[in-house]
């Protein structure tokens, strides 16, 4: 099978969405009213593998100097591709790809492959076409996940803590007031040197865009917000983007008491299999950060690791 590498273009918009539906190993921040709300950061390099004129697969992808990187906007991006895509077809699409990355000048690739939790089926053949052409993995992250069918519950120290919360006379419930909570996140990263991915406008576009796919819930103490919860909801995964509490919110534990609250609220959904918390790293995997990875086990999550490959052209 012989396949034709096409860059893509807005023209392109609606067959790239089509496509993002069939996958197996797909999620919601691959369509393009996702991807697309920071274009103006990054050069967009995506591309569309077609087949007798038939999609076959597509890599979220932008281009960075004589670098593809796929993709510097989102957590992780690999090759998409359905259900009945072989690994031979795998192997061929990434031929494809390495002769129109030596044609158009690309000297590299990132690849940050699509953590196994995420997919729908079973789908690393990417990971070993990648092998094959001799990729090395560049970068290794270590996320927390629940997983909500097999459980054994918090640890005990998680569950003094959600007596604590318990104690007090709190309230969750989902919200939209974005700027509050951007302002609780951004003063807990400020310690760390750093700003928040999203600003609140950001978060209120893509909200407007993907409602039943991003959730906030918060916990408020009398009318003062004290801490929040940003989810954003795959069919079989639920993924915590931000979780932040102020200084009042850490001292009654009300983080653990969003998350005990949210993983009640979706361990019962059938479609529901993992709840992820996210990496607990810094310096690009180099630097485990102790105190959060425990925070995070302490609800029983376990890791999973999220790599990146390097390949030279």
């Amino acid at each position: 099978m012989s396949f034709e590498v096409v860059r893509y273009n807005p023209q392109l918009k609606e067959d790239w969405n089509k496509t993002v539906e069939k996958c197996k190993n797909t999620h919601f921040i691959f369509y393009r009213n996702f991807m697309d709300y920071h274009s103006d950061r990054f050069t967009d390099h995506s591309l569309i593998f077609k087949s007798k004129g038939e999609i076959k697969a597509l890599l979220p992808a932008n281009e960075l100097s004589d670098t593809l990187v796929s993709h510097s906007g989102l957590t992780f991006g690999g090759l998409l591709y359905p259900e009945k895509t072989t690994a031979r077809m795998i192997l061929e699409i990434t031929d494809a790809l390495i002769a129109y990355l030596k044609a158009t000048g690309i000297k590299k690739i990132i690849y940050k492959a699509i953590p196994y939790i995420f997919h729908t089926q079973p789908s690393q053949e990417d990971i070993y076409a990648l092998h094959l052409k001799g990729a090395q993995v560049s970068r290794r992250d270590i996320s927390s996940c629940i997983d909500l069918k097999h459980t054994n519950g918090f640890r005990r120290n998680k569950k003094r803590d959600l007596d604590t919360f318990q104690n007090q006379n709190l309230k969750i419930c989902e919200s939209s007031d974005y700027d509050s909570f951007v302002s609780i996140v951004a003063k807990g990263l400020l310690k760390h040197g750093v700003n928040p991915v999203h600003s609140a406008e950001e978060l209120k576009l893509l909200t407007s865009r993907f409602p039943n796919n991003i959730k906030l819930y918060v916990c408020f103490d009398g009318d003062e917000m004290i801490a929040g919860a940003l989810l954003f909801i795959n069919p079989s995964i639920i993924h915590v983007q931000y979780l932040a509490s102020t200084d009042e919110g850490k001292a009654v534990r009300a983080a653990e008491g969003l998350i005990s609250y949210v993983v009640d609220m979706y361990k019962n959904q059938n479609e529901v299999r993992y709840f992820n918390f996210g990496i607990s790293t810094e310096n690009e995997g180099k630097k485990l950060n102790d105190g959060l990875i425990q925070f995070k086990e302490g609800f029983g999550a376990y890791g999973v690791v999220q790599d990146f490959y390097s390949l030279d052209i």
